[in-house]
């Protein structure tokens, strides 16, 4: 059975409570459907693809297991105990470098981008990805940057511009 589970609900962890029909023998002996809710403890350190196994609670009184899929989130991408996420940045914020906020699931967090960083650069928040079992150290958030280009220019920003294209000994073709 696979149970899909959000990104908040695989970092909080807790339980939940998971509704599904299975097979119990009826007063005649004969295999009939039953409606069964129960709730179901989140270990810590699950992600996409891990296995819960719930004992004597399948059909027949045989164990059920449930497959743990995550669903996907609008800003976060899960991969393995690691979390992605794209950041947007100026052209003078990745030429330059500066102190930029971050969001990550738990909250938002500054992250120094280096100058001269380059479009689809991954740069590592440790310990910010999902928890792990047994005490081991959390995943890690991945950002990627993308520099985004204004789609309009004041006339000081187009000046500036053609100030710096002519001052510039930079070509990025070579």
């Amino acid at each position: 059975m696979v149970l899909e589970l959000s990104l908040e609900e695989v970092l909080k962890g807790g339980t939940k409570t998971l509704s599904f029909e299975r097979a119990e023998p009826g007063p005649d002996g004969r295999l009939r459907k039953a409606r069964k809710t129960m709730k179901v403890n989140l270990p810590a350190g699950v992600t996409d693809g891990s296995r819960i196994r719930l004992k004597g609670q399948g059909s027949g009184g045989g164990d059920l297991f449930l497959l743990i899929r995550i669903a996907p989130h609008p800003r976060f991408t899960v991969e393995g105990y690691n979390i992605s996420t794209t950041l947007k940045v100026s052209p003078w914020e990745a030429a330059l470098g500066a102190s930029l906020p971050v969001d990550t699931p738990f909250g938002s967090v500054t992250m120094k981008l280096p100058g001269g960083t380059q479009a689809g650069r991954k740069l590592r928040l440790k310990g910010k990805g999902l928890p792990r079992r047994k005490g081991a150290l959390p995943g890690d958030l991945l950002v990627r940057v993308e520099i985004v280009i204004p789609e309009k220019l004041t006339d000081r920003e187009r000046e500036l511009l053609e100030a710096l294209a002519r001052e510039s000994r930079f070509n990025p073709r070579v």
